[in-house]
């Protein structure tokens, strides 16, 4: 996405917190993910922790708007994405909603960027009513295909590391998305995050 579009995002707000800075690389997924969240003063509070439970490297608290994370976990280099895919889709959900509200309000319809993000949210989150489920042996599977909230953030996720982007083989023929979904939901929430960056630069303005 536009490199510069999020570094003024950084320069009209406030640099990221020190502790960030510690695990974000820049033009990276999570990286413009924290830039949105702070340029709104709604990055979440990180803390670095053991984790105990096997295969987990982190997790999103969306109660206290905080991240833990273990960065000794081989998977810590795709759940930070992951789990601010979450934050920032709940952000941009609001943003979308209070879009949505004021053009009723204000009884003008929408228009410029605020039509273009209200639009494309609404385009691109995920509508299993129109894919066929299939019931999968793995629960966990089962969850990252069809969850509104865990798709996009698995997909953004795992294409973080591209040996892990790919439908587990043995699901192959009866995945709805098989290898194309991770890089699908990826590019969209990738687009998404672009046009909230518009939105947000135009209303700095």
């Amino acid at each position: 996405m536009a490199d510069g579009l999020f570094e003024s995002l950084i320069k009209k707000s406030k640099e990221l917190p020190s502790e960030w800075m510690r695990v974000l690389s820049p033009n990276t997924p999570a990286y413009e993910a924290a830039v949105l969240l702070n340029s709104t003063g709604q990055l979440p509070k990180i803390t670095f922790d053991t984790i105990k439970e096997p295969g987990v490297a982190g997790e999103y608290n969306r109660k206290t708007n905080s991240i833990s994370i273990d960065l000794s976990k081989k998977e810590a280099n795709v759940t930070l994405p992951h789990e601010l895919t979450h934050a920032l889709r709940y952000a941009m959900q609001n943003k979308v909603r209070d879009i949505g509200e004021n053009a009723v309000k204000t009884g003008k319809p929408l228009s410029g960027i605020d039509k273009q993000f209200y639009d494309a949210w609404y385009k691109l989150d995920p509508d299993f009513l129109k894919i066929k489920k299939f019931k999968y042996p793995d629960p966990e599977y089962q969850l990252y295909r069809f969850s509104f909230n865990e798709a996009p953030a698995w997909g953004v996720g795992n294409m973080e590391n591209p040996q892990k982007s790919m439908s587990r083989s043995e699901y192959f023929m009866s995945s709805p998305g098989g290898d194309h979904y991770d890089a699908t939901m990826a590019s969209e929430q990738a687009i998404l995050r672009d046009l909230y960056a518009r939105q947000l630069a135009a209303k700095q303005k």
